[in-house]
């Protein structure tokens, strides 16, 4: 019986993961679940056949080296007071010491457990030295790594906006770390920005991984790297990963999407019953930005954002549904959006999104939902993002613009069945339409590596 070991990197790719774990144990595979200690638990959902392991490197030791490890890793925040060099010398020891604790976790561990195949989120992520440990101990032991599909893979474009600081610009490297790296220029600024910082380059060489291409997710260590579409797929070898990695599946959230669309009606009613929605006006559901949650503004700046657009959504009341990621604490935008009188969605998005007329989202990977379904959407990006993904796709419109946010809600609205009918034909851009994206992940999984 082959036997995977799965490790997602957030909240979100658990959820994700967990469905696939579920699947992989009805047809009779073996799965172990990796958690970062910080992660929160797996659903009540999850097979109960799951071996779960916590990963918790320090802790693990004896108290005595535990006790001196944690106080070492505390004087080294006192790093941002050295000159630069200095200080990225001492990074990098840090990102070392949690690369070789993570690993010898994972050693000792495993050791004992024949595994089959390692199932991650990505080849290119950090989490606490976690990732590339598993990467490293895996190639050690001539095992496959697979990337299950997840959504949309960030193009090049995309990652630069969280890299324009000067810890990734290219020409602020010593020549090793120059070496290391794998720049790419940004056409904003002009310059070559490198994926990772400096630190993190030099400690992940020391520790014996070296990454051919951070850039595009799969182009490093995976031997698989599932993929929603032949669209996506094109798109990704384009930017270097090599083509034998590439195959297309689809998610198995696009089966589950493909079969609750059929039921829409159904799903509207209730949601309006639940709600106390007025069922014949078309319904709205807005995924609120996680400016705060993803960095991308402080605080003040995060709030002022959520109130601009309550105020904007607080017209349709009466056909708006509000939709919260995993990591938005739920208690806090409850009370921040009580006064508006709008309804919070505690139902699973996936299970209300295809009885929408339109969705409202930042850039997100539930995008490729809402297309998919062919539902009219509008993403709302005023924080200078800029992506290319999602240009020229039919049905879905982009706005910059912020006076403009209510004209075009109430346009989309009264143009929604029209909307959704041009966007019918394009399906396919985000998925297989035939139902069996997890007959074909299966079918990768079981594979031989």
């Amino acid at each position: 019986m082959t036997t995977l070991l799965f490790f997602p990197t957030h909240a979100s790719g658990l959820r994700t993961f967990e469905d696939l774990i579920n699947l992989a144990s009805s047809n009779e595979m073996n799965c172990i679940l990796l958690l970062h200690k910080n992660m929160p638990p797996p659903s009540s959902k999850l097979s109960k056949n799951v071996k779960i392991i916590r990963i918790d490197p320090i802790n693990s030791l004896p108290k005595w080296l535990s006790t001196t490890l944690k106080m070492f890793l505390h004087f080294l925040l006192l790093r941002k007071f050295f000159p630069r060099k200095i200080r990225i010398q001492i990074e990098a020891l840090q990102v070392l010491l949690n690369l070789r604790l993570s690993y010898r976790f994972i050693k000792n561990n495993l050791k004992s457990i024949k595994i089959d195949k390692y199932v991650l989120f990505g080849d290119r992520h950090y989490v606490s030295g976690i990732e590339p440990a598993l990467i490293k101990y895996a190639k050690e032991k001539n095992l496959p790594i697979i990337i299950p599909p997840h959504g949309h893979y960030s193009d090049i474009p995309s990652l630069f906006p969280l890299r324009r600081d000067k810890d990734h610009m290219f020409e602020n490297f010593s020549e090793k770390a120059k070496r290391l790296s794998y720049p790419q220029k940004d056409p904003q600024s002009n310059k070559l920005i490198s994926f990772f910082k400096a630190s993190k380059i030099i400690a992940l060489h020391q520790f014996g991984l070296t990454y051919s291409n951070p850039w595009v997710i799969g182009a490093s260590f995976s031997n698989i790297l599932m993929v929603d579409s032949e669209f996506e797929a094109s798109r990704l070898i384009d930017e270097g990963c090599p083509k034998e990695k590439v195959v297309v599946t689809g998610q198995i959230v696009y089966d589950f999407l493909y079969d609750l669309r059929l039921k829409r009606d159904e799903i509207k009613q209730r949601l309006a019953k639940k709600y106390c929605l007025n069922e014949k006006k078309p319904l709205i559901l807005v995924a609120l930005p996680q400016i705060l949650e993803q960095g991308l503004g402080n605080e003040e700046v995060h709030w002022q954002e959520i109130n601009f657009i309550l105020r904007n959504l607080e017209p349709f009341k009466t056909n708006c549904l509000l939709a919260l990621h995993p990591k938005m604490d739920r208690l806090t935008y409850q009370k921040f959006i009580s006064s508006f009188s709008l309804n919070i969605l505690d139902d699973d998005l996936k299970d209300a999104l295809p009885a929408a007329d339109v969705y409202i989202s930042t850039f997100s990977s539930t995008i490729q939902w809402s297309g998919f379904c062919a539902i009219p959407t509008l993403i709302l990006d005023f924080y200078g993002l800029n992506y290319t993904t999602y240009d020229d796709r039919p049905g879905i419109h982009i706005l910059r613009d912020r006076k403009l946010v209510h004209r075009t809600i109430e346009y989309m609205t009264e143009n929604a069945l029209r909307l959704s009918r041009n966007m019918e034909p394009y399906k396919i851009m985000y998925a297989p339409t035939d139902g069996q994206c997890r007959s074909r992940i299966i079918e990768y999984l079981k594979k031989s590596g």
